[in-house]
């Protein structure tokens, strides 16, 4: 099989109680790499589907950075560094 690298995808799965505090109608999917092989494979959509699982909240942080990161202009590491606090408690 080829290796294409990091895989990153968009998908709308139950938001855990961190990620509700972020005004955002998205939430990230993490693969383990234990399950990469089955993501690709012609398994049975109900399978596929059945690997999409909310990462553990308690392994998450979250914290604020600029909104201009919403813009497809805006460019620079300065975008993702931290506005406030962690939301985690």
């Amino acid at each position: 099989m080829a290796n294409y690298g990091v895989l990153f995808l968009s998908l709308r799965p139950s938001l855990t109680p961190l990620l509700q505090k972020i005004p955002h109608h998205r939430s990230p999917v993490v693969l383990p790499t234990q399950d990469e092989a089955r993501w690709l494979s012609d398994l049975p959509l109900e399978q596929v589907l059945s690997l999409l699982r909310p990462y553990p909240a308690d392994e998450m942080n979250a914290y604020p950075i600029d909104k201009a990161i919403k813009s497809p202009k805006a460019q620079g590491p300065h975008l993702m560094q931290a506005l406030g606090p962690p939301l985690a408690e």
